[in-house]
């Protein structure tokens, strides 16, 4: 048998894209799709809704492998919400009502509904999304006028700051896990305080260790391939999604073994590990049993 190898090694790599307001996450990643040609893989890691803008993480290659790994992070917004009005989208986009507010809600108010959705809780996702129910998106149904009951799944929020509350105006970041929406804590903060809210502006300012400072307009990105830059050459170190994990250097032999598909012989208190080759990321190792180690993402050429 003779050998049988990855795609290639220069095929892998993350582009942490800046998404502008008025497209859709796949339009981003069919334009890179365009540049490296239907051979090989592209995905995104993390949608945006088409009014939001901010960090896109598109993943090239055997990079989409890691996409996974992405979804672990902490992401960071910046949102901005309108009290007084709610929509059927739970944002600015959708059908608007204007509710009568005979109070305005204090600071105080708004900050101690905030402080009850920071930690491990359920939250319902908008109608209008891409949630699936028996098969079927929640925003096709929705917009067919079907009735459909969303359950609400756990979710986790580690922070929330107010940046600034002049009603109906309020600014917030927030730092959560994968699965939160942010047009679900702006009509969930209209119910408590009886006014409604909604969601008229979002900016997703980092991913993990990949932040807005550092992300590439996807115009000056394809103008300089145009004139003749490595469309690779932008892509973020890889590196940078294993920067807080256990390592575990491979030797030769590790190496050959996993290029085989052997497990490995590790001793190591965790259950996951990242591994390199002089230097670079090369697997993802997890244990299966006992001190034995698989690979559950191999970047090594594997032998037929």
């Amino acid at each position: 048998m003779g050998k049988r190898s990855n795609p290639p090694q220069r095929f892998a790599g993350v582009l942490n894209i800046f998404k502008p307001a008025g497209c859709t996450s796949r339009d981003i990643v069919n334009r890179v799709q365009r540049v490296f040609g239907r051979q090989v893989r592209v995905g995104h890691a993390g949608t945006l809704d088409p009014m939001a803008t901010g960090v896109l993480l598109v993943c090239i290659g055997r990079a989409t492998k890691l996409m996974p790994v992405i979804h672990e992070f902490c992401k960071s917004y910046q949102a901005d919400f309108t009290l007084g009005r709610s929509s059927d989208t739970d944002d600015a986009t959708g059908n608007i009502k204007v509710w009568n507010v005979e109070e305005i809600p204090s600071l105080t108010q708004t900050q101690q509904f905030l402080k009850s959705q920071v930690g491990e809780i359920m939250q319902t996702p908008p109608a209008y999304s891409a949630v699936k129910l028996q098969g079927r998106r929640a925003y096709a149904m929705a917009r067919k006028g079907e009735v459909i009951e969303i359950s609400p799944r756990a979710i986790e929020i580690f922070d929330i700051e107010i940046l600034d509350y002049q009603y109906p105006k309020l600014s917030l970041k927030i730092r959560c896990g994968s699965g939160t929406y942010i047009r679900s804590i702006a009509r969930d903060l209209g119910v408590a305080l009886g006014t409604g809210g909604l969601m008229h502006g979002l900016a997703r300012t980092r991913i993990g260790p990949f932040q807005l400072g550092n992300s590439l307009a996807i115009d000056s990105w394809e103008d300089a391939i145009a004139n003749g830059a490595d469309p690779l050459s932008s892509c973020e170190n890889v590196e940078l999604l294993f920067e807080t994990w256990d390592q575990h250097i491979l030797s030769d032999a590790d190496a050959e073994g996993l290029s085989h598909g052997r497990p490995l012989e590790v001793k190591h208190a965790g259950d996951r590990l990242a591994a390199y080759k002089q230097g670079k990321f090369v697997a993802i190792l997890e244990r299966k049993k006992g001190d034995q180690f698989k690979a559950t993402l191999n970047w090594l050429p594997t032998m037929g």
